[in-house]
């Protein structure tokens, strides 16, 4: 067998950019043994494991030693990794959807790993990675699709964390204001990374996952001075606590958006208020997104607090509030 030697400035930058990292997150104990000798036998055992790797593959393509390196971080569930409580939750209950698509443009790859999508909110998990160092900034530019056709109105969100120098796990939601459908082929385009341009699409096919959801139709209305606030819907789901409703005000007629405008608080029976993830109007018909909660509450109030900005002052307030009873008869999808 043909002998080989390696040293350190054969290798390629991106190799002892990691064997550095891990040299640096070792225990002061560890690190008393003389780096070099320490970097080197890091370098023979990587020579040797990838020799080994080469031994197993005959008669297949090897891929290059820095995207073996490059795929090594074992990312599992980006819900998971960066996910929220409730989309952790999802993924351990198994109501999640694994997609596990790949395109590259640019020298990046993008990694579609799971979809979930509870008849309130869309979640996509996905992760950008390179032989190249990522850009600090990777906020992602999309173009969403269902069915085929563009998405009409609809708010978005991100959140992500670095995995390394080269990946980073991000995840997309998408609020639409329609009803969707209950199974859909989605259509999802990446456009941008930060100053990253290129294109990477996806097409897969979403089911939604309402086990476990609580629906309520209240039909309730409060109407103080010449306002009358009507909800239609209340949905306690995996992601997100949906409310629906309409803003009827005459003295407001002609003012676009007039519903979509309108900001609204949202306690449950012990006080917590839940945090506003999203809203959306259209003419007097509204729909605000809070955060999900655990437990069902016993009930929930919903109150006007503004709009255009503008507070509202205590009497109106109290005069719109309503509280909506929940009947304790089913169980939520996390219990």
């Amino acid at each position: 067998m043909k002998n080989t030697t390696v040293t350190e400035q054969e290798l390629p930058e991106i190799v002892r950019h990691r064997i550095d990292e891990t040299l640096a997150s070792l225990p002061a104990s560890r690190r008393s043994v003389n780096p070099s000798r320490l970097r080197n036998r890091m370098v023979l055992s990587a020579v040797l494991a990838s020799s080994v790797a080469c031994l197993m593959v005959v008669g297949f393509t090897v891929p290059s030693f820095a995207e073996v390196l490059r795929e090594a971080p074992v990312i599992g569930s980006v819900f998971k990794r960066v996910g929220d409580a409730p989309l952790q939750s999802a993924h351990e209950k198994g109501i999640v959807t694994e997609i596990n698509q790949s395109a590259t443009d640019q020298g990046y790859e993008v990694n579609i790993t799971e979809v979930l999508f509870d008849g309130s909110q869309l979640s996509i998990g996905y992760v950008l990675s390179s032989d190249k160092v990522l850009p600090e900034q990777t906020n992602p530019h999309t173009y969403i699709e269902i069915n085929g056709e563009r998405l009409g109105t609809y708010g978005s969100s991100g959140t992500g964390d670095r995995i390394d120098a080269y990946s980073y796990a991000g995840l997309v939601y998408v609020f639409p204001a329609a009803t969707l459908p209950e199974s859909f082929d989605f259509g999802l385009t990446f456009r941008q990374f930060g100053d990253i341009k290129g294109k990477w699409a996806f097409t897969f096919p979403v089911k939604k996952q309402t086990a476990g959801n609580k629906v309520i139709m209240p039909m309730q209305a409060k109407t103080y001075g010449d306002t009358t606030i009507l909800i239609e819907k209340v949905s306690f789901a995996a992601t997100a606590t949906e409310i629906v409703g309409r803003t009827i005000q005459p003295s407001a007629k002609g003012e676009a958006g007039l519903a979509g405008l309108m900001e609204f608080e949202v306690v449950d029976d012990k006080g917590n208020r839940l945090e506003q993830i999203s809203r959306t109007g259209n003419g007097d018909w509204f729909k605000g997104l809070f955060e999900s909660v655990t437990d069902l509450p016993q009930s929930i109030t919903i109150r006007p607090v503004r709009r255009h900005q503008t507070q509202f002052d205590a009497a109106t307030i109290k005069g719109l509030e309503i509280t909506i009873p929940v009947e304790q008869t089913e169980k939520l999808w996390r219990k």
